[in-house]
């Protein structure tokens, strides 16, 4: 019996180690969606001259966004009737929260709103900013992946087994 519990006891370390890898793999999938989503935002925008209502939609349904639900909450948001500013900032802003992370450090709030308020000159030096920022946040979470994913499988592990281990 107690055997059982010291290896469920690192079995459950070593499953704790990957969920928290986990969640720092799906940090890198939302930035990389979120790059991917400042292009195309600027080239639906820029040269197919659609509007941002109508590709918030166009990019919900495309499961390469499937990472930012907020899309598909703000297409609905806006063919109910509110303003396009007020559902991206909205839907955006919770979906920031949802991800832990921080409005400040990630400016997707900013470019659905500053996209609305911008001309054609001024859309396409937005979406470069942005478009840095994005890289940057991607690069970011990238290198905290390659840091942290290995040494929180090793540590949860480790824990795990010592727990286990304690049990006998």
């Amino acid at each position: 019996m107690k055997a059982a519990a010291a290896l469920l006891l690192a079995a459950a370390g070593f499953l704790t180690g990957w969920v928290l890898r986990d969640r720092l793999r799906q940090s890198v999938r939302v930035a990389d969606a979120l790059y991917r989503m400042n292009a195309e935002i600027g080239n639906r925008l820029l040269y197919l001259r659609q509007p941002l209502p109508q590709i918030t939609a166009l990019l919900s349904a495309d499961s390469a966004f499937a990472v930012l639900p907020f899309l598909a909450d703000c297409a609905t948001q806006c063919s109910a009737g509110v303003s396009f500013p007020q559902a991206w900032q909205s839907t955006a802003s919770a979906f920031l929260r949802g991800q832990h992370l921080r409005e400040d450090r990630v400016p997707l709030v900013q470019l659905g709103v500053s996209l609305t308020a911008a001309d054609g000159e001024q859309i396409e030096r937005l979406l470069e900013l942005y478009a840095g920022q994005f890289l940057a946040l991607r690069q970011s979470a990238q290198t905290a992946l390659e840091k942290t994913g290995r040494l929180y499988l090793c540590v949860c592990g480790a824990g795990g087994i010592l727990l286990g281990i304690l049990v006998l």
